[in-house]
């Protein structure tokens, strides 16, 4: 007894329970990661019969895929998916309920590398209506495109202007596209689980699709020139395709900044606050385009 009058803890009896808490550290997963599985421990732990309870620190809740072994995945990882995670391995241990809870701050990030195109056809109107329907008609055409490159084209401008040669019969419709070179399966032949070494695969794959989608962008103009559209009680109106321009950009897509968080990738781009802002698209010509873009006639 002590002087309280309550009984002593021997040093030998147990607890009830036994709860720890682990700081796991920063975890970086690629935007559109094909699959990224995080594990529950940084470290292996031979439990028996673990099991596991993950949780993000956010008010909306959300449904996790977890495997058996306790591994949080993320398939095609965005930006909103970065945030503060928490996994808590439970199992008893002499006859105590003992768990261990780790956290994790998880990042988004992506290499540099993209592909801005500026294409111009012409024809006889400039409704926005027809527009709209000429615009609708090019993105369904290119979708067989982005699937076969693992890209993702992004509609970022239409603007309709008189052409200079005759300015009261013909227009130019100028269409901007923006390249994402993170599509579907685009990362399928990095498969490392060294950091340095899935970056480096992943700059490779970025250099060598942005080659492949220019050279596939080119062909398909090539081999589609005119486009008709049609609409209700009217004939169709022709859009001529007259120029094809790209120009490789090196950018963070928005909500990622360059923080340099990620010390084998300095110039990565890291999710942050700091969205990309929109840049003025001004009219331009073929003319002006020369000395920054590729010309297909």
């Amino acid at each position: 007894m002590d002087d309280q009058g309550q009984p002593e803890s021997l040093p030998w009896l147990l607890p009830d329970s036994s709860s720890w808490e682990h700081q796991g550290g920063l975890v970086f997963i690629h935007m559109e990661s094909s699959l990224y599985s995080l594990p529950c421990s940084p470290i292996e732990m031979e439990v028996a019969d673990p099991t596991y309870h993950w949780v993000q620190d956010r008010a909306d809740t959300k449904l996790f895929s977890v495997t058996k072994e306790g591994h949080l995945l993320f398939q095609h990882f965005q930006a909103h998916d970065s945030g503060k995670y928490s996994c808590t391995m439970s199992y008893m241990k002499h006859g105590i309920p003992v768990s261990h809870t780790f956290h994790y701050n998880v990042f988004g990030y992506h290499v540099l590398g993209g592909l801005d195109t500026v294409l111009l056809f012409y024809s006889k109107l400039c409704e926005d209506e027809w527009t709209k329907r000429f615009v609708w008609v090019l993105q369904e055409k290119l979708r067989q495109l982005e699937i076969e490159q693992h890209c993702k084209l992004q509609l970022t401008a239409t603007v309709c202007f008189p052409s200079l040669s005759n300015p009261s019969d013909e227009f130019i419709i100028q269409v901007q596209l923006e390249v994402s070179l993170f599509g579907p399966h685009w990362d399928e032949h990095c498969n490392s689980q060294d950091m340095e070494m899935a970056i480096d695969c992943y700059r490779r794959t970025v250099q060598h699709n942005l080659g492949q989608v220019q050279l596939a962008l080119t062909r398909f103009f090539k081999e589609h020139k005119s486009f008709h559209v049609t609409g209700a009680g009217t004939p169709s109106i022709n859009f001529t395709n007259e120029f094809v321009g790209f120009l490789k950009t090196k950018e963070c897509s928005g909500g990622y900044g360059q923080t340099k968080q990620l010390q084998g990738c300095l110039d990565c781009c890291i999710v942050s606050i700091t969205h990309r802002i929109p840049v003025l698209i001004l009219l331009i010509l073929p003319a002006l385009l020369a000395t920054n873009l590729l010309f297909i006639l």
